[in-house]
């Protein structure tokens, strides 16, 4: 829908009945959600020579310790699949 209507500043609220690492939430075809903002900043990822954008997910910070610092401590961005932390 962002490219119909030509932006990419869509912004969700509400409850999506999903926990944020669920499939729904992080697949490349569902939301493409991710827990930093680091990450997000990247604009979009290639999955199957295809580009996602990526959609931010501030609320990750509510799951954990709300530190400052990285959201995990280690991230592997080239995996096949799914990661679900």
């Amino acid at each position: 829908m962002e490219k119909e209507i030509g932006h990419s500043g869509t912004v969700f609220i509400g409850d999506l009945n999903m926990n944020p690492f669920e499939e729904g939430m992080v697949n490349a075809n569902g939301l493409n959600g991710v827990m930093a903002r680091g990450i997000a900043e990247r604009k979009t990822r290639t999955v199957l020579e295809e580009r996602y954008p990526f959609f931010y997910n501030p609320m990750w910070s509510f799951l954990g310790d709300a530190s400052p610092g990285p959201p995990g401590t280690y991230c592997y961005s080239g995996s096949e699949r799914t990661a679900f932390f």
